[in-house]
């Protein structure tokens, strides 16, 4: 799922599963949520403020660098493509 791919080259990424690696990162966040009910179904609102939008770019640029510095011949951010720059590891770049 957090493969930003689809058909053929989705495939060809797949196909190399064994070498794939993946990693997380956790945001101390600012922003709120709420969770109310319509009939029986829980409806879940979460909104990132700006702030913690450049705090998740920010990371994510960090673990494109991590990866890299590692070897990693490509970097599947689990974002569209810009939304990090690429080489990018601050909040100010993003």
């Amino acid at each position: 799922m957090s493969l930003p791919l689809v058909g053929r080259r989705h495939a060809e990424v797949m196909a190399s599963y064994p070498r794939l690696a993946q990693l997380g990162l956790m945001v101390s966040d600012s922003s709120r949520g709420s969770v109310h009910g319509i009939g029986r179904r829980p409806v879940i609102r979460y909104d990132l403020a700006q702030a913690d939008i450049e705090k998740f770019r920010a990371g994510m640029g960090r673990l494109e660098e991590l990866f890299k510095a590692a070897g990693a011949r490509e970097v599947f951010l689990p974002l569209p493509a810009g939304v990090v720059p690429s080489g990018c590891a601050h909040a100010t770049c993003a």
